[in-house]
């Protein structure tokens, strides 16, 4: 599948006047393509269309007048909003369909959407669109960008002496398909093909090359997926894959202004996070990334331009849990949970966005009657890629009550945690979170 960092914060769309009517019935508003045949993914945009819960969601194709229920391949939703919230779905066409018109319905808890119409078409390849990334060393996941994919077409793999190359993983999604390159394989070309052994007809995709090697490679920069931050705060850099920086062992980012260029490393090579110079200005500054393997360098990236921003930059918590309990995301919206629920020397681990050095360079303060505790922030993994997940542990004299927890960065900006932290005496049973 395609490697997407879906964005944590989104503005929550307005639902529909017949949607507002029934406030149960699934809505389908748009979908895309609108074509396909026999496996074809056509992915539905609405409301209620069971993203939260991909098996209250009953998809069916009406095709001459027959009802044919069909699979799904999941989709995505705005959490704490399962009823009005904006959500995707994606329909898998059941292998009954045939050529000609047919419409496609939602069922869930009872209710139906309006059909939308779609055009069942011959069984042709896919169409490869690009390759991401084109190079890397052997162990790399490469992912397939395609359109009109299905979910039973298969990779052909062949080395450079023409051998098929059949040990390797694979996975689909509605763009595309991904294949990871064998850990011991040598240095050379591969070439892809996909194709579709059941209703292919021996038909395949023109093939597309990705090379193998050792050397470092940079990145394909995303700067759409890039947080802005303001000089002198720490960024983290997107990229279509992090493959080039797995095996890296320096990674230089290279930031350029009105005519001056400031080449920052990466503190660790294999972690994308790097400080912005404090010496830039607000404004458009163009960035490149090089990675280094073996005492060589990489060519450097293809330039982007970010803009960096006059305000600071707040921490930001997207989600709590304590050390072995499930994420509470703290997303606004009906469903979102009323308090967070500890006990003294519990765990409190964080997940979120935070544009400073590290953990050291930030602090937790615990709020209630005019009392403050300040607690030490630590990272939850210092080997994780992403620096997102820190935690603190909760004193064990704290008192019991409804807490207010403020995330405090070194920079003098600061998050409030939108629901209180309810501490209680530990009990025997299981604590959840109250909602």
């Amino acid at each position: 599948m395609i490697l997407k960092r879906l964005l944590l914060t989104c503005t929550l769309l307005t639902a529909s006047t017949a949607a507002a009517q029934t406030r149960e019935a699934p809505v389908v508003n748009d979908y895309w393509p609108h074509s396909g045949s026999v496996n074809s993914l056509i992915e539905l945009k609405g409301f209620r269309l069971g993203s939260d819960l991909i098996e209250s969601a009953k998809p069916f194709v009406i095709q001459n007048g027959i009802e044919i229920p069909a699979r799904t391949g999941g989709g995505v939703g705005i959490t704490n909003n399962s009823l009005n919230g904006p959500q995707t779905l994606t329909v898998i066409l059941p292998e009954e369909v045939v050529v000609g018109p047919a419409q496609i319905v939602v069922e869930r808890k009872g209710f139906r959407s309006v059909p939308v119409t779609i055009t069942i078409t011959e069984w042709t390849p896919p169409i490869i669109k690009q390759v991401i990334p084109t190079s890397g060393p052997p162990g790399t996941t490469v992912h397939i960008v395609c359109e009109n994919y299905h979910t039973s077409d298969k990779i052909e793999l062949t080395d450079s002496e023409g051998r098929p190359v059949t040990n390797y993983g694979g996975g689909g999604a509605s763009n595309g398909t991904a294949f990871g390159v064998p850990k011991d394989f040598p240095e050379g070309v591969l070439t892809i093909r996909l194709g579709n052994p059941k209703f292919g007809k021996g038909q395949f995709t023109p093939p597309v090359e990705f090379v193998i090697t050792n050397e470092p490679v940079p990145p394909k920069l995303m700067p759409e997926w890039i947080k802005a931050v303001a000089p002198g705060q720490w960024i983290d850099i997107q990229a279509s894959t992090l493959a080039p920086l797995k095996y890296s062992e320096q990674t230089e980012v290279s930031f350029k202004q009105a005519g001056r260029e400031i080449i920052v490393n990466a503190p660790l090579p294999q972690r994308p996070h790097v400080e912005v110079p404090a010496v830039l200005s607000p404004g458009d500054v163009q960035v490149q990334v090089r990675t280094w393997r073996h005492g060589r360098s990489s060519s450097w990236s293809e330039p982007v331009t970010l803009q960096l921003s006059e305000k600071l930059l707040p921490p930001y918590v997207q989600a709590l849990r304590l050390e072995k309990t499930t994420w509470v995301d703290m997303f606004p919206g009906p469903d979102r949970a009323k308090r967070f629920n500890a006990s003294p020397g519990d765990l409190i681990v964080m997940n979120g966005q935070f544009p400073v050095a590290g953990a050291h360079s930030l602090k937790v303060l615990l709020v209630r009657l005019g009392v403050v505790v300040e607690l030490d922030v630590t990272e939850t993994n210092e080997k994780a890629q992403w620096f997102s997940e820190v935690r603190m542990k909760l004193p064990a004299g704290i008192g019991s009550g409804n807490w207010q927890m403020i995330v405090h960065a070194i920079d003098g900006t600061e998050h409030v945690v939108p629901i209180p932290i309810r501490i209680s005496p530990k009990l025997d049973t299981v604590r959840t979170t109250s909602r």
